[in-house]
């Protein structure tokens, strides 16, 4: 017997086939975990992925209770949410993506992350999409450290020992108990920078920080402060012991045969001291007072000790002495800029150029940044530096410009300048004066900076954007709190700080830093520029994982700017 069709029923049951295969291979081919969830609770569908993360086969997963995936205490939690769903109400978890501990078939636990969301098919299901945070949880552990860390040697970094000072300065004024601080600065370290290389000078860094920490008293706090300073505070000493503690170390430190690249370096160090004297002190107040000891002690010949006398403070004197440097280097025209080439990594092209500050010395040699701008700006004396570096950039992009051609130039500016509304509009007049383009200027200040004051930063920053100039937030990522900034600052670029870069060809856990930095800039519409690019290597790891511009000695070293090309 014949069997009557209805007309279009079998290409209509194709379609519905075609239709839910179509369906079952999205659902395979999503990244992450998805579960529906009945009203009892009970998983009734989930793709691959989700076998792959809880590790069940799906005839083990279909009808599981979905809690059975949860570690305690989530799972019970979970539960009286379900439990909820199925009378018909609406959980306070819905939409919302929560971390939690995840359990696997085999009991081991993972933290993931799970957002839950309603769906009405035939009836009303909750759809779970889950995915493993381990990786996330590793960076964001990793930033945590560097909040408080100095990444090169383990020990504090300034922030920290700024806290680490403040906390003993309170407690002496309670207690009645001593203590000092000791500045320790290398000597002769440019020399192993210049003739060995970074490389060889992070070694030394290193050597002498692990030095330093194995004479250290469990009550002590060491800490690098930046470059090649350290930081020292020794808890219940005096004077005297003190002195003989800095002896002890410029010792330690003179006499020791440091092995870099097979060549024998002797390291010679400058140490400044000063101590808690008296209540209501604080620690920038401390390290400025030890700060001054030790560039007594450079001054003396290097390789010295030198204490900070209470009864002489740092006031008009110490400050005087400062600003006829600087105001004498500024009228002999004894600061000098050098420029330091930005690659576009899209076109292999130098589409900027970072500008950097050294002083020349009386006898001619040049003084890096590091040696005095910690002190200028301690002193209040570093705003004037900042003017000077911008007004010549306005200069050299008005040059470039009456000669046909594009310059786009980075300045730094410190913290204290943020504070200086004047800054800003000095620097439109200069603009207008010139006729320059604006966004050919990009302002950059460190996450230090930013977080002393974050309301004085955006203020700072947005009058800077008004105008059209660009702003960029430099060493990014190495604090904690670094995300907070991209939300409360007008960011345009973040300059990812080194210390992710220059292993990124033997670190994944760098690589997968450096992708997810990447990823959230991009979608905040901000460029991303890489500083340490050492070697060809790290260049082409830059550009696979998406990074803009790249900046460091295999791209470029610093160069007299009359050596530009724009």
């Amino acid at each position: 017997m014949a069997t009557v069709q209805t007309p279009g029923a079998p290409a209509a049951a194709r379609t519905a086939l075609d239709g839910e295969a179509r369906l079952h291979a999205l659902l395979g081919s999503i990244a992450d975990a998805l579960i529906t969830v009945d009203g009892r609770g009970a998983i009734e569908s989930a793709n691959p992925a989700a076998e792959q993360l809880f590790g069940y086969p799906s005839a083990e997963l279909l009808g599981r209770s979905f809690t059975a995936l949860l570690a305690e205490p989530h799972n019970d939690e979970y539960s009286s949410y379900l439990r909820s769903f199925g009378a018909g109400e609406r959980p306070a978890i819905l939409n919302s993506p929560r971390e939690l501990i995840g359990q696997r078939g085999d009991g081991s636990c993972f933290p993931l992350e799970l957002t839950m969301t309603e769906a009405v098919l035939d009836v009303p299901v909750l759809v779970a999409v889950a995915r493993d945070v381990t990786e996330r949880r590793k960076a964001e552990d990793r930033l945590r450290r560097l909040a408080d860390l100095d990444p090169l040697t383990g020990l504090y970094n300034r922030r920290r020992f700024e806290q680490e000072l403040d906390g003993h300065i309170a407690y002496a004024a309670r207690y009645g108990s001593g203590g000092s601080v000791l500045l320790l600065d290398l000597d002769n370290f440019k020399y192993a920078n210049d003739s060995l290389g970074h490389r060889a000078g992070d070694e030394l860094l290193g050597a002498v920080a692990s030095l330093l920490k194995g004479w250290l008293r469990k009550t002590d706090v060491l800490a690098r402060l930046g470059g090649d300073e350290f930081g020292m505070l020794l808890h219940g000493v005096d004077i005297a012991k003190t002195q003989a503690a800095a002896e002890e170390l410029r010792a330690l430190i003179g006499n020791n045969p440091f092995v870099i690249d097979r060549q024998s370096i002797r390291a010679t160090v400058s140490v400044g001291i000063a101590t808690v004297s008296r209540e209501g002190m604080s620690a920038n107040e401390l390290i400025a007072q030890a700060d001054h000891a030790k560039y007594k002690a450079k001054e003396a010949g290097r390789d010295r000790v030198s204490a900070f006398d209470p009864d002489s403070p740092i006031t008009h004197e110490a400050i005087q002495v400062w600003s006829d440097r600087v105001r004498e280097a500024v009228e002999k025209g004894r600061f000098v800029i050098h420029a330091q080439p930005i690659l576009d990594l899209a076109t292999d092209q130098v589409s900027q150029y970072e500008l950097l500050i050294s002083m020349r010395g009386e006898d001619g040699e040049l003084v890096p940044p590091a040696s005095f701008l910690d002190t200028a700006e301690r002193f209040g004396l570093v705003q004037s530096l900042d003017r000077w570096v911008a007004q010549q950039a306005i200069r050299l992009i008005e040059s470039h410009k009456r000669a046909g051609r594009d310059l786009v130039l980075e300045v730094n500016l410190s913290g204290k300048t943020l504070a200086d509304p004047e800054f800003a509009t000095g620097l439109g007049r200069e603009m207008v004066r010139a006729g320059i383009e604006s966004a050919n200027l990009i302002f950059e200040v460190t996450e230090t900076a930013a977080v002393a004051d974050i309301e004085q930063a955006r203020r700072f920053a947005e009058s800077l954007t008004r105008m059209g100039c660009r702003f960029a937030l430099d060493d990014f990522g190495s604090g904690f709190a670094s995300f907070y900034y991209l939300k409360h600052l007008p960011i345009h670029v973040l300059k990812i700080d080194g210390e992710f870069v220059k292993d990124l060809p033997r670190s994944p856990n760098d690589q997968l830093i450096v992708s997810a930095l990447v990823q959230v800039a991009r979608g905040m519409g901000m460029k991303t520029v890489a500083e340490f690019v050492e070697d060809e290597e790290t260049l082409t790891i830059l550009k696979r994982l998406g990074v803009d511009y790249g900046q460091g000695y295999f791209i470029g070293r610093p160069a007299p700017v009359g050596e530009l090309s724009g």
